[in-house]
């Protein structure tokens, strides 16, 4: 099979790999579809790899044994993870909290299959969700990152009293952000630097998209929310500036869910910044696995979901994938792998 590795030096190859094998509750899936992710930034980085890719929608083509309800011919997600799905974590749906992740290239001797930038993939059956029929593949795997981490910070909150809904950061994961936020029926409201992701945002439905670095981005949303602030900002953009503004915009009471990966610092004082005004600040991986029944309503229903795909390109063409996200140009870019 192919399968796309990064040799270190700034290219990407499609290698010939072998095909994985089932065995025991690992399935073969042909994958249909693979979403970009955050892939680019180690190309765009040099940096080396045997696999890359965690995001895909395919069809079940082998099974060692009759596992779960999973069957030669199902349609699924591949879950982002490689979650045990025997321990308390598991048991309870936050499959990407595990802390007992399968050791990939121990138990199967070798790297192929494991990253969904290929041809093929294997996973275990707990790591498989079967896609119903009036859900298209590509629509499907759009719940892995391109709206899974925003739909698990919304669940999140939903039982906070929440009317508006800042969303900073416009990538793909903000952009899914405002597609959750609209479905929900929120005034959703969009941080972004750049102009491109910001028409973006608006062509999804947002209600106001801002500049952060705009001297009146703090007053614009003080209006919007007369005077009051929002009670829930999103933060996707992974950075300590997006952190702050987005916790400078908060209501009394509101709450900051932090999805945008950063090992950065944020300082916080506890008086000023937590006591008095009496946030709350989490993060958010992404979503519990009991609710992708409602994952699947929300991308039925809800408006922007084909829209938040901007590019569809067969896997030969990954880097111009690369260099579309890389430049901003991108929101969900789709690869078809066969």
């Amino acid at each position: 099979m192919k399968q796309v590795v990064l040799p270190g030096d700034g290219t990407v190859e499609l290698c010939d790999r072998p095909r994985p094998k089932s065995h025991g509750d690992w399935v073969v899936i042909r994958v249909e579809v693979a979403p970009l992710c955050t892939e680019y930034k180690r190309w765009l980085g040099g940096g080396k790899a045997d696999w890359i890719g965690h995001e895909a929608a395919g069809t079940v083509v082998e099974i060692d044994s009759p596992q779960h309800e999973i069957a030669i011919g199902d349609r699924v997600v591949v879950l982002p993870s490689l979650a045990c799905g025997e321990c308390d974590i598991c048991s309870q749906g936050f499959y990407m909290h595990c802390k007992a992740w399968h050791d990939f290239e121990a138990e199967t001797g070798s790297y192929a299959g494991r990253g969904t930038l290929a041809q093929y993939v294997l996973r275990p059956s707990y790591l498989l969700y079967p896609i119903p029929e009036d859900i298209s593949l590509d629509h499907a795997a759009l719940s892995c990152c391109g709206l899974g981490p925003t739909f698990g910070a919304m669940q999140k909150a939903q039982s906070r009293d929440v009317d508006t809904v800042l969303i900073s950061g416009a990538g793909p994961v903000g952009l899914g952000g405002v597609v959750n936020g609209i479905w929900r029926n929120r005034k959703v409201i969009v941080s972004e630097p750049s102009p491109q992701r910001r028409n973006m945002a608006t062509n999804l439905g947002a209600h106001l998209t801002i500049d952060p670095g705009d001297p009146n981005a703090t007053k614009d949303i003080q209006e919007l929310t007369d005077n009051e602030g929002v009670q829930l900002a999103v933060e996707c953009s992974g950075t300590v500036a997006g952190q702050k503004f987005a916790m400078e915009t908060l209501s009394l009471l509101g709450s900051l869910i932090i999805v945008g990966e950063s090992n950065d610092e944020m300082r916080i004082k506890a008086s000023d910044d937590l006591i008095r005004t009496g946030i709350s600040i989490e993060g958010n991986w992404h979503f519990n696995r009991s609710e992708y029944d409602l994952m699947f309503d929300m991308i039925r229903n809800a408006y922007g979901v084909d829209e938040l795909i901007s590019h569809r390109i067969p896997i030969t063409d990954i880097e111009v994938g690369f260099k579309a996200l890389a430049a901003g140009t991108a929101s969900k870019v789709l690869l078809y792998p066969n």
